[in-house]
């Protein structure tokens, strides 16, 4: 739980030269990959007999059953399979863009699945995963992806909690750190309500859940280091939904 409120003062290093992993086989035969560094932080771990495990082999094979195909994200995996990528450009000091190379440091195998920036997906797939946790938790066709108390939890303000807090929200102070995501410590006078919650990605994309109103809303970019994006333009994007979803009477 330290681990995902940010509260258990580990300092992460994305330079794979600081970073060893050994490849592991489990009881199915399937190899993947574990980090040593973390393996030496767990002195106590945790037993089968502690939980139900449920063998899928890696964590894309995880995804895939649990989320992908249920919710019908059909453009969404790991790794890349042939699939185009589209180009990814990058801000200039001048403020034009310039084409960025196309490599993902936060995968450091084939065999390794980053959950935090290992996914290759699209926006109308993105959606129906923004939609369902807008919708507590229950995607259109019914599948119980969370529980609504789950999402009440992960949208609970907890970086206060750390005698030594340090995290900051480019967004803005009005936003605190839930699990893993940003989550709004006060209402906007346009409509968010507190607790709206979401995440950005390193090229702009956009992802704001508001719980109350059952309302999501994804913006897909590749341009790297746009700090004006993430400081105004989309919040700003998001204030002009909400004004024209209010005006055609849906609010």
């Amino acid at each position: 739980t330290d681990t995902y409120t940010d509260t258990s003062d580990l300092t992460l290093t994305f330079d794979q030269n600081d970073v060893c992993f050994v490849t592991v086989t489990n009881d199915l035969g399937l190899e993947t990959e574990v980090d040593i560094s973390v393996e030496n932080i767990c002195t106590d771990p945790i037993t089968e007999d502690d939980y139900k495990i449920v063998y899928y082999g890696s964590d894309s094979e995880y995804m895939d059953e649990v989320i992908f195909k249920p919710l019908g994200m059909q453009n969404s995996f790991f790794h890349r399979t042939g699939a185009e990528i589209f180009d990814v450009y990058a801000c200039t000091q001048e403020g034009g863009f310039t084409p960025a190379e196309k490599k993902n440091m936060h995968v450091f195998s084939e065999n390794h699945d980053s959950g935090g920036a290992g996914v290759i997906s699209c926006v109308d797939d993105y959606a129906k995963f923004a939609a369902t946790l807008a919708c507590g938790g229950v995607s259109a066709d019914g599948y119980c992806l969370l529980k609504k108390e789950t999402l009440d939890l992960i949208r609970t303000e907890r970086s206060s909690l750390s005698v030594n807090n340090t995290f900051t929200c480019i967004q803005g102070e009005d936003y605190g750190y839930g699990l893993g995501v940003r989550t709004r410590l006060k209402p906007t006078e346009w409509g968010l309500p507190k607790g709206e919650f979401g995440w950005d990605g390193a090229a702009g994309s956009y992802l704001m859940v508001d719980p109350e109103k059952q309302i999501s809303v994804v913006i897909g970019m590749h341009i790297l280091e746009w700090p004006r994006v993430f400081t105004g333009e989309h919040l700003r994007l998001v204030e002009c939904a909400y004004e024209d979803m209010r005006a055609e009477g849906l609010l």
